[in-house]
């Protein structure tokens, strides 16, 4: 397995954050963050308060992927979880 390939959680700077590896070479392949605060309920999750980066671009194996950071404050005391969602369009 190589390990800088999987998504990286980090609770920083009242900052929650998940970078991963998305593939650019699909139209049809969607990968989108989500947070919610409830997990519970599975119709809590959205996408609203997340802010997304683009870190760069890598190739592997002749795919190209970018690597982005999905970015929420968690200064307020509620608990907050991030995922990635990844649909086919």
């Amino acid at each position: 397995m190589t390990w800088d390939r999987l998504p990286v959680a980090a609770l920083s700077n009242n900052e929650l954050s998940l970078t991963y590896l998305a593939r650019t070479n699909d139209t049809n392949l969607s990968i989108l963050p989500e947070r919610t605060t409830d997990l519970s309920s599975a119709n809590s999750w959205t996408n609203g308060g997340i802010t997304v980066s683009n870190l760069g671009t890598t190739n592997i194996g002749g795919t190209d992927f970018e690597r982005r950071r999905a970015v929420l404050n968690a200064t307020n005391s509620v608990r907050q979880f991030l995922r990635l969602k990844v649909k086919s369009n």
